[in-house]
């Protein structure tokens, strides 16, 4: 038996996953690559990795996860390391699409849905301070030593919190439990929580909410053009519409009100926002 053959059967743990993988070159070509079982919860569909490639090594991106490989497990070799989750699932769809469709290339297709920082390595990880109970504290016990002091209460809220939810940055234990940001402090200084630093992935849609809006009152011109679009849409015909305007004229409105049409009939509609330096 090879020593690769060796690692894919030890520790009772299964055979691992095979990741089909694009290469980060002008290459348009996919590799199959072992999932170590270390890594088998974050290299999904659209994540980025790190692979060994001929003498060198490279970054990929997952376009598929699947359970058997097309070639011999023991000439495969296993993914060096998970980088990041960067494309969603959908926006991976997405890119397949657009590959096929207008017969570009794959990788150059899905660096394009990355924004430039990412696609040139030049994004800092970004880490923040969280806080816990420490392991030997035994929370029950101190909370009922606490209980019916109104001066621990704040104590008590952060143990709860904590509690349920492990660990905390101290504006998160701020917000949920109305605790000063000078009790986690203090509580660290009596050796009640510690504190740790973790690195994060960047989301800037976590904290947004997306409101609804309602679709404005075209106006005589705006629906004019709105009606001929419609027809073309309606019709089946594959046509080209140019809508041509200043800036602030209102195009942009003709265009969601067109998008939202294809959606309530069932169809789909891309737009493509120009990337201005």
């Amino acid at each position: 038996m090879t020593q690769v053959s060796e690692q894919l059967t030890s520790g009772g743990k299964g055979l691992e996953k095979i990741a089909k993988v694009l290469p980060d070159v002008s290459l348009e070509k996919e590799f199959e690559y072992i999932i170590p079982h270390e890594l088998a919860e974050q290299v999904t569909l659209g994540c980025r990795v790190k692979i060994p490639f001929g003498h060198r090594q490279i970054t990929g991106y997952v376009i598929e996860v699947v359970d058997e490989p097309e070639f011999p497990r023991e000439k495969l070799k296993p993914i060096i390391s998970f980088i990041g989750r960067l494309i969603p699932e959908n926006l991976m769809k997405l890119g397949n699409w657009i590959s096929e469709y207008y017969c570009a290339s794959r990788i150059h297709t899905i660096r394009s849905l990355l924004p430039a920082p990412i696609r040139n390595d030049k994004v800092q990880k970004k880490e923040e301070t969280v806080y816990c109970i420490r392991k030997k504290i035994d929370v029950e016990k101190l909370i009922k030593k606490y209980d019916g002091d109104k001066r621990k209460s704040s104590r008590i809220l952060i143990l709860n919190f904590l509690q349920t939810h492990g660990e905390a940055t101290s504006a998160y234990i701020k917000k949920s439990t109305g605790a000063p940001v000078s009790m986690i402090k203090t509580m660290i200084d009596e050796e009640i929580l510690e504190s740790k630093k973790v690195t994060v992935e960047r989301d800037p849609f976590l904290n947004e909410k997306v409101v609804p809006t309602k679709a404005l009152t075209l106006t005589d011109e705006q629906a004019e053009s709105m009606k001929l679009i419609k027809d073309c849409l309606d019709s089946g015909q594959k046509e080209v519409v140019l809508v041509q305007g200043v800036t602030g004229c209102g195009k942009t409105e003709i265009y969601l009100q067109a998008i939202d049409h294809c959606l309530a009939k069932g169809q789909q509609a891309i737009v493509l926002v120009p990337e201005i330096s």
